[in-house]
């Protein structure tokens, strides 16, 4: 390595290290949940209890599917009541900024029709 690399190559170690930010909040690997905190900001507490909702929402539906399997019918209704539980559990336990974020991003889902809003 050339003298000049590692001159630059410790400045850059030394300042990197002197004024690196801190580390961001860690991603939670459900893709539902990073969505959830990323555009909520979730707190360690929220993001705790938004997973134990997720997986009661999973689990709603995993029963709705097996009524599928057996009747060959479920009726839209039924989804509808499962997510619309998960929605009002969910702002249940949001700050009254987070509340105001979510309805901004719901109201963004509606007027461009995506599943997502973006940011």
């Amino acid at each position: 390595m050339r003298p000049s690399y590692r001159l630059v190559l410790a400045l850059l170690l030394v300042g990197g290290c002197a004024s690196s930010p801190p580390p961001p909040p860690k991603v939670p690997p459900d893709p539902d949940l990073a969505a959830l905190t990323q555009w909520l900001n979730l707190d360690q507490e929220q993001q705790k209890k938004t997973r134990e909702l997720l997986d009661q929402l999973a689990q709603r539906n995993a029963l709705i599917r097996e009524k599928w399997e057996r009747q060959h019918r479920v009726r839209q209704e039924e989804w509808l009541a499962s997510r619309s539980i998960f929605l009002h559990d969910l702002a249940a336990i949001l700050t009254e900024e987070q509340q105001r974020l979510w309805a901004q991003a719901n109201l963004k889902m509606q007027v461009k029709g995506r599943g997502r809003p973006s940011n």
